[in-house]
């Protein structure tokens, strides 16, 4: 499978861009989070809009409506229905608008995006059969129905890590004993009301890891475009990643995407996509998640490393296969955090030199020219990232720590630290004969 994807790859890259792209409008369809790739976008495109419902539950508040006031480049669309007609490309960051996806694809327009490739992401029970059914590896893993039969589950077992399937309901926490799990068991009950008997939950084994791996790319219908950017993780701290070909992929990652190729092309998949693939001592490699749309990391880094950025969104919104452009082969993304950015609006503030490399969430700009990162009704306190690339790693770990040491914000953190745990991490994969990096 491999090897036809590579001839595959092969005989479309020549495909040549024929196309104006400043005489092209592109519409982003967005929550918030990814408004740095309507801002890429617009250095492009000629036109480019930028919407969010702001409306999801009957009641319109002012924190949806204003995100991206301000923001030079984009135009702020309140109703994209008003401009479909002049739209000529759609892109969707985030997943839950397939059926959207779909009929706009019926219509003849270019969409990137997963379609109803989201499910993959959101139904993490589903995702684990679909593991199971594809011959890939699982690690052992029970289900609960409901807070109480999780409870007396969990009583009975030590060590294990606890989801909800559907993905939005929580975050994936670690079940010490049950001792030490009482009290969140008691704050989900009490979170989910009236639901709490009807939630599924899965609960896993550890898999004991000498790292995590994976790929962030794109698939244009099941095919994958070469050279992007891949790298490793160090949660909610800092990416690290580099251009890599398809075929020097470790096995764990060419088993999944080979494997995945039908899953892709079933759904109509033209979009970006991220896989978390755990390695054992024994070079076993467990795909534990995917994220069926644009990855954080490492989009606020490809930004910045993908020289034809834009080239590539237009040519996968319409089915074809791009060839990645990087003149700057290693990138680092530092990820912003701000407990404060919870509940209040955050100012943060950067050289005009830097801008482009600082990629704020949920971003408004005030007439005063301060940019600010908007809580949109959910509590997240990563509120953007630091992007750097160079031709080495060492010479993008520089650049990152550079910019890093001239941002500023209310109770704003950038876990440089981190910096030495990824370093660690990269180590411990080349002594399993893991080189990813």
């Amino acid at each position: 499978m491999q090897k036809q994807i590579l001839i595959e790859l092969k005989q479309l890259k020549n495909i040549k861009m024929s196309v104006d792209l400043k005489s092209k409008t592109v519409l982003v369809f967005d929550f918030g989070s990814q408004i740095s790739v309507a801002q890429r976008l617009s250095r492009d495109m000629g036109r480019v809009l930028y919407y969010i419902p702001s409306v999801t539950n009957g009641f319109e508040d002012h924190k949806a409506h204003d995100i991206g006031r301000g923001v030079e480049g984009i135009e702020r669309v309140y109703d994209w229905w008003d401009y479909y007609e002049e739209i000529d490309l759609f892109v969707f960051t985030d997943i839950y608008m397939g059926q959207l996806q779909e009929y706009l694809k019926r219509n003849g327009k270019r969409v990137f995006g997963s379609c109803k490739a989201g499910m993959l992401e959101t139904n993490r029970l589903e995702f684990k059969k679909l593991i199971a059914e594809l011959g890939l590896p699982i690690n052992e893993y029970d289900t609960a129905i409901g807070v109480d039969e999780l409870t007396e589950k969990l009583k009975k077992v030590d060590d294990r890590y606890v989801k909800a399937s559907l993905r939005g309901d929580m975050e994936t926490w670690h079940h010490k004993n049950y001792i030490l799990s009482k009290e969140e068991l008691k704050r989900m009950s009490h979170d989910l009301g009236v639901f709490d008997k009807k939630e599924t939950y899965i609960i896993e084994s550890p898999i004991e890891a000498v790292g995590e791996i994976g790929w962030d790319g794109y698939t244009v219908n099941g095919k994958y475009v070469d050279n992007s950017c891949s790298g490793i993780e160090i949660k909610d701290s800092i990416y690290i990643g580099h251009i890599i070909s398809i075929k020097d992929l470790p096995k764990q990652i060419t088993d999944s995407n080979e494997k995945f190729a039908p899953v892709f092309e079933s759904y109509g998949y033209c979009g970006a996509f991220s896989t978390e693939i755990r390695v054992d001592k024994n070079g076993v490699g467990y795909f534990i998640d995917i994220t069926a749309r644009f990855p954080e990391p490492n989009t606020s880094l490809t930004l910045e490393m993908y020289d034809n950025y834009s080239e590539i969104i237009w040519m996968i919104g319409g089915g074809e296969i791009p060839t990645i452009q990087a003149s700057e082969k290693w990138g680092v993304q530092l990820i912003m955090k701000s407990e404060a950015a919870k509940t209040m609006p955050v100012a943060i503030q950067f050289p005009k030199k830097y801008s482009k490399f600082i990629k704020i969430k949920n971003l408004v700009v005030d007439d005063e020219g301060t940019h600010w990162y908007t809580p949109n009704n959910v509590e997240v306190c990563e509120i953007g990232a630091i992007a750097a690339t160079g031709k080495t790693m060492k010479e993008a770990i520089e650049k990152a720590k550079e910019i890093a040491s001239t941002v500023d914000g209310a109770d704003l953190k950038i876990k440089m630290d981190a910096l030495d745990e990824a370093q660690e991490e990269i180590n411990e994969l080349r002594k399993n004969g893991i080189k990813f990096l």
